[in-house]
């Protein structure tokens, strides 16, 4: 998805960026050093979503509530979660 929620159609026009590891700690200064947690696939509204979750030490997730253990390195918490929609039915 783009940033007015429109599906990509030219993978030419796409702007990549590390979002955990560039865009979180640059709006989010309490978060220091995040990391790239890991990812897994799920369907939803018929489409694949590729989802990725972003690990800090921080104890507070983007939402304000405490962020989880488990899905990250030992020390680390999910801070947020990113997804891509990606063009596969499921």
């Amino acid at each position: 998805m783009d940033d007015d929620g429109e599906i990509y159609i030219d993978p030419q026009t796409q702007e990549r960026h590390k979002i955990c590891e560039e865009i979180v700690p640059s709006i989010y200064h309490y978060v220091k050093h995040p990391k790239y947690g890991g990812g897994w696939t799920r369907c939803c509204n018929g489409r694949l979503r590729h989802i990725q979750d972003c690990c800090s030490p921080s104890r507070i997730r983007i939402n304000g509530d405490g962020s989880v253990t488990g899905y990250c390195q030992t020390g680390l918490r999910v801070f947020c979660i990113t997804y891509r929609e990606l063009e596969a039915s499921c």
